[in-house]
């Protein structure tokens, strides 16, 4: 998996959304738009805001495994959309602006 790619940078990087398999799940999804490949390691953080409010999501306590990303391919990122007490949090799509 990691292959001696270089650090996927923000850059080279396109962020969007869909929805995941279970009601309540939200997936960010993260394209590589360079023209070579990257790679990425560790779990980001990531603040989910909307009209209910913020929702951060909370961090794995696995090891996190490098994943190449190659150039126009793209890898998601699970999110559960609740606010940790099992009220799910309505939030806004990436680069709606609403």
């Amino acid at each position: 998996m990691g292959g001696g790619a270089g650090a996927c940078k923000t850059s080279q990087l396109a962020f969007s959304t869909s929805g995941g398999m279970a009601e309540g799940e939200l997936i960010v999804n993260l394209k590589n738009t360079g023209s070579i490949t990257c790679t990425l390691k560790g779990f980001p953080g990531a603040d989910l805001k909307g009209k209910d409010g913020t929702v951060s999501a909370r961090r794995s306590t696995l090891a996190p495994v490098p994943v190449s990303v190659k150039p126009g391919d793209a890898v998601g990122i699970d999110v559960p959309v609740t606010d940790g007490g099992g009220r799910t949090v309505t939030v806004d799509p990436v680069g709606t602006g609403k």
